[in-house]
């Protein structure tokens, strides 16, 4: 018997016997084999069940008991249960059984408290139909949304994902800028990839963060195969997708692949892969999508990494204690329960994308482009937009469908910009740059009078940098000679190594260079305006002011309003009528005001 088949979860079946569904299902030849989940008491119980045509279903291998339901992922869970497959079923590919039960916790996920029916009155029951816009959550709920897009909704997010993800918070934020890089009509989504060692939080943080999302945009899946993703295409909107990818092995064919899903370039990027009857089939890409990868290690395909956004878990001591001590009162039931806290999120978030707006941002003219590589300087501008459309009760709609971006927007992305600023230049993790802060400056002169007078080498060993680290003496190599195509702080000009001996297997001692410095070490005022920004430059001379005025001008041309005749008219007229200083929002809308009223019928 061979594997045939394999349908996506669409729908689940109440459980006659259990408080709890039946969800399906996995086809092989003549055998149809379900996931029961149910609940008694305070326990969650999964068991597979086999249906074979005219037989009476029965449970294969042991119930899985947790005390998390199905909706929320647990890696030994899915271990076990992909054993007993692996037991029972030897010839269905592990890999289907994990995109099942990755299918399974989105699925759980949308049926919310319906997920055990015994439980749900007929009126929970009758509202268990998927949101699909703002339009169909409750009234109370849409108030409240709408109220709290009236004043601070970045904040609200923030806040509700404070009551289920501890510390991380530039990590949230970015991540919240992230979500909405797909919903604005003139940008492009962004991409991340979050880079920690076990326990780190790095799950936890891509997984609640996307909390706030509604459900019908979440894929979640750990395996990124070009075959699961081929599978996984019938899960795609046409609109809107978030995929999240858990734990991440860096595989040739997982690299490929991650490659067309990351693609934001092409509409509907293509992937060649092969079905599991060895038939060449097409992976297409529906839809407008972000995607949030987790790993253990950093990528080692440079093309890649330059296409994503790097940000680590918070991984110090006092983080870990604070989280601990958060898992504890959760675990207790001290913590409160949110779900009602969330739909509203959820509805929030429906109600900023409703409008389908564009976002003008003039001060991204203002970047010093040698300080940020080209699709950096997309993914800045493309959070910039992000947060624009998240505030967008709070900015000027200058045309039809077209917001202004302003100051405070563009400031804010420049401060969350400084967290991942390094990770981001050199696509390695914080613990390189912890490394550093270790490590006593190379100077040539005092090495040298070191070994004359027989101290030796002041540096640090690799043994100390991996015991002050808390890493392998492994990691440590990688981090200071890299692998593959990724570099490391050797090759990057942060660190200088000497070899203490002459064979091959003699220690290295290593050494922080004087010539390299930190972005963070550099910064030495408060950022409040551009002005003082190190990476950006002042609009002083004319040429640049004439550049804001031209960017303004090609707005309103590209919508049909302004000729191209009057681009040098306007520019001659502003530069002489004013004293032209643009260093405050209000500076760009005087502008705008001049062109509407004077150019504009």
């Amino acid at each position: 018997m061979s594997f045939d088949d394999l349908t996506f979860i669409r729908a689940s079946k109440p459980l006659k016997n259990h408080n709890g569904r039946s969800f399906g299902y996995i086809k092989m030849g003549n055998l149809q084999i379900f996931l029961d989940h149910w609940r008694e008491g305070k326990k969650n119980y999964s068991q597979w069940k086999v249906m074979e045509k005219e037989r009476t279903p029965r449970y294969v291998g042991a119930a899985v008991v947790n005390d998390e339901p199905i909706n929320v992922r647990k890696m030994r869970r899915d271990k076990l249960l992909k054993e007993i497959i692996k037991n029972k079923f030897p010839d269905i590919p592990s890999e289907t059984v994990a995109i099942f039960l990755s299918e399974m916790v989105e699925v759980a996920n949308k049926l919310g408290s319906g997920l055990f029916p015994k439980s749900t009155t007929k009126e929970e029951t009758e509202e268990l139909e998927e949101i699909s816009s703002f339009d169909d959550y409750d009234e109370t709920i849409k108030e409240q949304a709408n109220s709290i897009l009236k004043s601070n909704p970045l904040e609200y997010f923030i806040g509700v994902l404070d009551l289920v993800h501890c510390g991380d918070v530039e990590n949230k934020e970015i991540l919240v800028l992230v979500l909405f890089t797909k919903h604005v009509m003139n940008g492009k989504p962004v991409n991340v990839i979050i880079v920690g060692s076990t326990e780190s939080g790095k799950t936890s943080l891509a997984n609640k963060t996307a909390m706030i999302t509604p459900n019908r945009f979440l894929i979640n899946t750990s395996s990124m195969s070009a075959k699961a993703a081929y599978y996984h295409q019938e899960a795609f909107r046409e609109d809107y997708n978030h995929m999240i990818i858990n734990d991440f092995l860096d595989s040739e064919e997982a690299i490929g692949t991650l490659k067309a899903v990351t693609d934001t370039e092409i509409v509907k990027p293509k992937h060649m892969t092969v079905s599991d009857d060895k038939k060449a089939v097409t992976l297409e890409i529906k839809g407008k999508n972000t995607v949030i990868v987790t790993a253990a290690k950093q990528l080692t395909d440079r093309e890649l990494n330059r296409r994503l956004l790097h940000l680590n878990p918070d991984e110090d001591e006092a983080h870990e204690l604070e989280t601990k001590e958060f898992i504890v009162l959760d675990v207790v039931g001290t913590s409160l329960k949110h779900d009602d806290i969330f739909e509203v999120a959820q509805a929030l978030y429906d109600k900023i994308i409703e409008s389908n707006y564009e976002v003008f941002v003039p001060w991204m003219l203002a970047i010093d482009v040698k300080l940020l590589s080209k699709t950096d300087i997309k993914h800045f501008t493309n959070l910039v937009k992000a947060r624009a459309l998240i505030h967008q009760s709070q900015r000027i709609e200058i045309m039809d469908k077209v917001l202004l971006s302003s100051l405070e927007d563009f400031l804010e992305v420049a401060r969350l910009w400084e967290h991942i600023s390094e990770m981001q230049t050199t696509y390695l993790p914080a613990k390189a740059f912890e490394l550093l802060k270790l490590l006593p400056t190379w100077d040539k002169d005092f090495y040298k009078e070191s070994l004359r007078s027989g101290d030796g080498h002041y540096g640090m060993k690799l043994a100390k940098i991996s015991q002050a680290l808390d890493i392998s003496r492994d990691a440590v190599k990688r981090l200071i000679w890299g692998k593959d195509d990724q570099r490391g702080l050797v090759d990057l000009g942060y660190v200088h190594a000497e070899q203490t001996g002459d064979t091959k297997t003699s220690p290295w001692t290593c050494y922080r260079t004087k010539d390299k410095t930190l972005y963070a070490e550099e910064k030495d005022v408060e950022a409040s305006t551009v002005a003082y920004l190190p990476m950006f430059k002042p609009w002083n001379e004319t040429k640049d002011k004439k550049r804001v005025i031209l960017s303004i001008c090609n707005l309103f041309f590209s919508k049909g309003y302004l000729k191209k005749e009057k681009f040098e008219e306007i520019n001659e007229a502003l530069l002489s009528k004013y004293d032209l200083n643009i260093e405050t929002d209000e500076d760009i809308i005087k502008i705008i005001d001049f062109i509407k009223k004077n150019y504009i019928r």
